[in-house]
């Protein structure tokens, strides 16, 4: 503003008492300097603070998923867990329908030896399923019922012969895994 005392402005750096200028004539003094989390977070220091933790941690999960999801655990896992899903598969057994239920205890069985001896199951025969037993230094007498059970429901799916499947056989089903997985070396 303009007014009856004006008077034109010192070109001149003025000193205060301790020696600091108090007129800035530079182009620094133009710059913004409030703060923005957004800028500080890109800014080299601060990039490290929040990058490295972040690396360290994806490189540990890396690290973690390539250790406990190899092949031989995977398969350990497996093997532990084939009696649990077999004796669960034959409790469902129970509940279906009768003409099902030869079908679903062969499956069952087969399964369980497809699963604990790291076999195919789609592709066990009766006699597949007794030397692997038998090869597992399990008592001769479980590997030869074992393969009875598999082969008189096999063939009563081709013939007119029927075979009860109720809860003693279930039951029967059952010791026998029971049987093969506390004996079994493999």
């Amino acid at each position: 503003m303009q007014g009856a005392d004006f008077r034109p402005v010192n070109k001149e750096v003025e000193a205060i008492k301790k020696g600091l200028s108090a007129n800035y004539t530079k182009i620094d003094a133009l710059m913004n300097m409030s703060f923005s989390p957004l800028a500080a977070a890109f800014s080299p220091g601060y990039v490290v603070l929040w990058a490295l933790p972040l690396a360290g941690l994806m490189f540990s999960g890396v690290i973690r998923l390539a250790r406990y999801t190899t092949a031989e655990k995977q398969a350990a896992k497996r093997r532990r867990r084939a009696r649990r899903k077999a004796v669960g598969q034959l409790k469902k057994i129970v509940s279906s329908e009768p003409q099902r239920r030869r079908e679903l205890l062969v499956w069952a069985m087969k399964d369980y030896i497809g699963e604990r001896f790291d076999r195919m199951a789609g592709s066990l025969t009766a006699d597949d399923c007794h030397e692997v037993i038998a090869g597992s230094a399990v008592e001769s007498s479980a590997a030869e019922r074992f393969r009875e059970i598999i082969g008189d429901c096999e063939a009563a799916r081709y013939t007119s012969a029927e075979t009860n499947i109720d809860r003693t056989r279930i039951r029967e089903v059952s010791e026998l895994i029971r049987i093969i997985e506390k004996e079994a070396k493999e």
